[in-house]
């Protein structure tokens, strides 16, 4: 019984140590990128760190509109931000992660004369496109879109917040409409935030904020909508999730999201 315990208690330790070896790390990188020209701090830039010498970003994020950005959670090891926006040049600057905050400060970004001859090798896709009407947020471009759920990346589009109990808003107000591809769907009209917590990211290509809703829409008091632009790449067979949440002392929840293809016949059921 005693070998038993001492088998335990070092299994423990072990699980333990590797646990804090996998799962992230706390490097914290944050700066402000600023227009060189006008020396006016940019929003929307999309900014992306990865691993020195490779070129797939590990995590990506955007500058507010004041310019300041944050990445949290960090690995130490040696990387290199790229800061990337239409019109601006591509900056890269390294990192060597020995420390525990890294501060950029003040980025430059200097604008571009006339048009490339040739697409940078540097080049990364931009996270958030801007247009009258709405803003996209491309949830493909974000390398954490392949390990989180659709809520998880809803919580990074611009005008959209998700508070500690999962209650979604947009441009502050509960009064919203999710569509998918365009189209209203009965999966969010009863509980939007269950169905998008069971949905994995890597089923959607973009998420689109409408600040000025159709007219219909308007008439019914919604001040935003949310069009989630699932991926059509999937050439078919099953996709889908469960999740199970239990709270003290007798509440519990749970819920799944499933996707069906085969051939040009498509299901999703929540």
């Amino acid at each position: 019984m005693k070998k038993l315990y001492l088998l335990l208690l070092f299994w423990c330790f072990f699980t333990a140590g590797t646990m804090a070896q996998t799962t992230g790390g706390n490097l914290d990188i944050k700066g402000t990128v600023v227009d060189s020209a006008k020396a006016a701090p940019l929003g929307y830039v999309t900014i992306g760190v990865r691993e020195a010498g490779k070129t797939e970003a590990v995590k990506s994020t955007y500058s507010q509109d004041n310019g300041t950005f944050e990445i949290k959670g960090l690995a130490h090891k040696a990387y290199e931000v790229v800061i990337t926006f239409v019109g601006f040049k591509t900056r890269i600057i390294p990192v060597s992660g020995s420390e525990p905050a890294v501060n950029l400060g003040r980025i430059m970004l200097a604008p571009t004369t006339g048009q490339l001859k040739q697409v940078e090798v540097t080049a990364q896709k931009m996270l958030i496109k801007q247009d009258i009407d709405k803003i996209t947020y491309d949830v493909e471009a974000d390398p954490e879109s392949k390990i989180l759920t659709g809520l998880d990346m809803l919580r990074k589009v611009p005008l959209v917040t998700v508070d500690a109990e999962d209650n979604i808003q947009v441009k502050g107000s509960g009064s919203f409409r999710v569509l998918v591809n365009g189209k209203p769907s009965s999966l969010f009209v009863r509980d939007p935030k269950e169905v998008l917590k069971s949905m994995p990211a890597s089923t959607i290509k973009n998420i689109e904020v409408i600040t000025t809703p159709p007219a219909k829409y308007e008439a019914e008091g919604v001040g935003g909508i949310i069009n989630i632009i699932t991926n059509k790449k999937n050439p078919g067979g099953y996709n889908g999730s469960v999740n199970l949440g239990v709270r003290s002392p007798w509440s519990y929840n749970y819920g799944g999201y499933l996707t069906v293809k085969v051939g040009k016949l498509g299901f999703s059921g929540y």
